[in-house]
């Protein structure tokens, strides 16, 4: 019963149970079952099970009503971290590599330009001090490797 696995909210013991009671093969091919019996187990499906689009409305409704509530697990949830006490330091990568990026905020234009001379930017475009820069080093030290030549 393939086709039973595509739908939302049955799994492989719901599918096995049902076809069991209704006197299915549960490996059986659609091909090879009457349509009679079809309409039985659809009919068995339907009354004890909530599948489909009713399972997925109830799901976002009682998602909705958590956010909207400011509860904690709403919270962590409109977040997109874990909700059930799980570990988050070094766990949870699914719910943390969705992060959303944040804005951020532009400096002033008059404060970086006045420093913009201590930095010297690569091809690449990362950031570096200018090391020869009066400002980063202080003093200028002396150049003590050259030696000394004698009388």
């Amino acid at each position: 019963m393939e086709y039973l696995r595509q739908t939302y909210g049955l799994n492989v013991s719901k599918i096995i149970m049902s076809s069991r009671i209704n006197g299915l093969n549960p490996y059986c091919r659609v091909i090879d079952v009457p349509d009679h019996i079809l309409s039985k187990l659809d009919r068995f499906l339907n009354t004890n099970f909530v599948t489909g689009r009713v399972l997925r409305q109830s799901v976002n409704k009682n998602v909705r009503r958590l956010v909207e509530t400011g509860s904690y697990r709403g919270l962590r949830i409109s977040q997109g971290l874990p909700a059930h006490g799980q570990r988050t330091h070094t766990n949870a990568k699914t719910a943390k590599t969705a992060k959303k990026t944040v804005a951020v905020a532009k400096l002033d234009t008059a404060n970086t330009a006045k420093y913009a001379k201590h930095i010297k930017t690569s091809n690449y475009g990362s950031k570096k001090l200018n090391r020869s820069s009066k400002s980063f080093l202080g003093k200028q030290k002396k150049n003590t490797t050259s030696k000394k030549k004698k009388k």
